[in-house]
């Protein structure tokens, strides 16, 4: 969980984490027992709140509630509107797509859910899965480039890549690209590799913009109370 927290644009959430520590140090209690899950409560809270509305000004009155329940009850408890942001589903998906600087964050989240075994500590850029070229395909056809944009800056097509592998697969299509991931320590990335498709469309990004959404809310869902 590590991983995603320092992903994300603030490092508020090391208040919390330290603060947690002394206390379970004050309290004699096992810092690592039940850190997991606090570290999900953290994420979860966090994520939910910036998507709603990307400013500090979000998370910091949650750092502070969470902090003082923790001393006064012994729980964290975030007094925030969380669940309620979660059930405007709506307004929530449409944000969470907006939600562009909080890309590597939910990258890393989706990453790490969907592939529990994942190595950690891999020194990678994020990889457009549509190359960003200018030089389409000529059998292309049908998909205005002006509407691809946002496609191709969307989450569905982004995913964790080793920088050195990012340079290779360059602005090359899918059916090239494959070559490259099948080399990646990323499982995802290894994956796709195996994707019985050559080309990789417009379809094809909003499955996996829906899959990484889907799989997210769920997260959030269950770590906020």
């Amino acid at each position: 969980f590590y991983e995603v927290l320092n992903e994300l644009p603030n490092e508020y959430w090391k208040y919390l984490d330290s603060a947690y520590y002394m206390y379970c140090q004050d309290k004699k209690i096992n810092y690592y027992k039940n850190h997991e899950n606090f570290l999900a409560k953290i994420i979860a809270n966090f994520l939910v709140k910036l998507i709603n509305k990307p400013t500090i000004a979000e998370v910091k009155p949650i750092v502070f509630n969470a902090y003082t329940s923790l001393y006064s009850k012994g729980e964290l408890n975030f007094q925030t509107d969380s669940k309620q942001i979660l059930e405007n589903e709506i307004l929530f998906k449409e944000q969470f797509f907006k939600a562009n600087k909080l890309i590597p964050a939910l990258l890393t989240l989706n990453l790490y859910i969907k592939y529990p075994n994942q190595k950690t500590d891999i020194k990678a850029e994020i990889e457009h899965i549509f190359p960003k070229t200018t030089q389409w395909r000529p059998s292309y056809t049908g998909w205005d480039k002006e509407e691809a944009k946002s496609y191709i800056e969307s989450i569905g097509n982004k995913m964790w890549l080793e920088k050195r592998l990012n340079i290779k697969a360059g602005n090359n299509y899918f059916d090239d690209k494959k070559e490259k991931y099948k080399e990646s320590n990323f499982l995802e990335a290894q994956e796709l590799s195996k994707y019985t498709k050559n080309d990789w469309l417009k379809e094809d990004i909003e499955k996996r913009n829906e899959e990484i959404y889907n799989r997210l809310v769920d997260f959030f869902k269950q770590n906020i109370d």
